[in-house]
């Protein structure tokens, strides 16, 4: 069998590949990467079906859907937006091509499909497509209680007043980091940028962060995280924002998060209600490929595949 992992050519939001490292770690091989803005494109390695794991956020340039006939896909933990973002020349919003036509026709050919949030639930059930609520992929990631540092405290895309009152506050050193990255080029590279950013959030004693795809991550970790943000009731969060801890930003600065930085207590484990689901989903994908790959075995070989 074949599988393919998505790759973001016009994506500066190392968000995106997180969700790519959430989705492998139940491939069984990566084949080839698919650039999520050109999934209608013929894959280019042969002619078999390719597998593929379609989550995050589709898409910024939404002309380039429904997929290509072999890719055979999961569509899970998967987001629609009307909103149309910069890297969006056609000025369609993606809720437009995607739940229209052919687009809708794909989606309900495929489902059901699995929402990252309710929001994206909402637009798809409007338009008949059968769907559920499955919340976001990241939160399956597998933690490594080996790598626990625990000497320091992540500040992942926060202003510079919330860092200056965290560095001045914080018993533990503060580590700066942030997704957006517009230098580095190329998914392997963006990959392994990626990677050791979850592997810094991994050793951290608590993170503190205004991306919910920094969030989210920090829970399946095991790592304490504070989001931080002033749009609680962003359509975007819709089921998600009650699994982390967050506050306003004045409720940051002012104390009032209660948010212990010297020994940040666990975070709740509410998260696993959607991630084990999540898992289990991905897991069952896979091994239905692989069953069917033995049943295309002539006799007896069945088992060596």
């Amino acid at each position: 069998m074949r599988y393919g992992l998505l790759s973001y050519r016009w994506s500066a939001n190392l968000g995106d590949e997180i969700q790519s490292i959430a989705a492998r770690q139940f491939l069984p091989s990566v084949d080839c990467t698919l650039n999520r803005e050109n999934l209608d494109r013929d894959p280019w390695f042969d002619q078999r079906p390719l597998y593929v794991i379609l989550n995050g956020w589709f898409m910024h340039r939404p002309l380039h859907w429904p997929p290509h006939p072999r890719i055979r896909p999961l569509i899970t933990s998967f987001h629609v937006t009307d909103e149309v973002l910069i890297q969006n020349r056609s000025k369609i919003s993606p809720a437009e091509k995607l739940l229209e036509g052919r687009g809708r026709e794909y989606l309900i050919d495929h489902g059901p499909i699995g929402a990252r949030d309710k929001r994206t639930l909402e637009l798809l059930e409007s338009k008949g497509v059968k769907a559920f609520f499955s919340g976001c992929l990241t939160l399956t990631l597998a933690r490594s209680p080996s790598a626990r540092a625990r000497d320091y405290i992540c500040a992942n895309d926060l202003d510079p007043e919330s860092v200056a009152f965290l560095k001045a506050r914080s018993p533990f050193p503060v580590v700066e980091t942030r997704h957006t990255d517009w230098l580095t080029i190329g998914s392997l590279l963006r990959m392994r940028k990626a990677k050791a950013l979850l592997a810094l959030y991994a050793r951290a004693k608590a993170v503190v962060t205004s991306r919910l795809h920094c969030a989210l991550p920090c829970l399946a970790l095991g790592t304490p995280v504070l989001f931080i943000t002033d749009r609680a009731d962003d359509r975007r969060f819709s089921g998600l924002i009650g699994l982390v801890r967050h506050c306003r930003q004045q409720a940051f600065l002012t104390g009032e998060s209660e948010f212990n930085l010297e020994d940040p207590a666990p975070n709740s484990d509410d998260y696993l209600a959607l991630a084990r689901p999540l898992a289990a989903s991905c897991a069952t994908f896979v091994s239905g490929t692989q069953s069917a790959a033995e049943r295309a075995l002539p006799a007896g070989q069945a088992g060596m595949a």
